[in-house]
């Protein structure tokens, strides 16, 4: 596994930065293709992967892959742990992944701004949830990895964006 992934736990970026373009693949494509290379090159090991997304968006908490798990609350369990019940998807192919990421992006809140036709309106956590397992064992103990991908909304500088009112006070918050 490429060693950046090793190190990072979180990865912060703007929307171009992880989305890219047709030409110029973004943070979500390229993490994707590097952790089903690393899974397709492991032979003694088992692995399953899921992702959740979720956006953060006039202080409340939505699941972008369930328009109808809205308004989740934030839980710690004893070991600190931070639970919160937004739906995971298991996915199996860099394919997968972005499929519900683009899922999840069409129903984040974004506005037009001078600067921008979509700008984003929320701070979304896009999360890869990594469990593996020695193939050889059958009861053997299974390690969890996260990576979790932020994307903070709009930050344009408002006098450029002339935005005002309500737009102005979420790129403010």
């Amino acid at each position: 596994m490429p060693q950046y992934l090793h190190m990072a736990k979180h990865l912060l970026a703007k929307t171009h930065t992880i989305l890219g373009n047709k030409t110029d693949p973004g943070l979500f494509q390229l993490v994707s293709n590097q952790l089903f290379q690393h899974v397709a090159d492991q032979v003694d090991k088992r692995y399953l992967i899921r992702c959740s997304y979720i956006e953060i968006y006039n202080e409340k908490i939505n699941d972008l892959l369930d328009k109808s798990n809205q308004g989740l609350t934030i839980r710690e369990d004893i070991k600190g742990n931070v639970l919160l019940d937004a739906r995971e998807a298991v996915v199996d192919n860099v394919d997968k992944v972005m499929e519900n990421m683009m899922q999840g992006n069409k129903i984040r809140r974004v506005a037009a701004t001078r600067m921008n036709e979509r700008s984003s309106r929320s701070h979304t956590i896009f999360r890869i949830i990594l469990e593996s397992k020695d193939a050889n064992q059958k009861d053997g103990p299974v390690h969890i990895s996260y990576l979790n991908l932020m994307d903070l909304a709009g930050s344009e500088r408002v006098s450029l964006t002339k935005a005002a009112g309500e737009r102005l006070k979420r790129g403010l918050t």
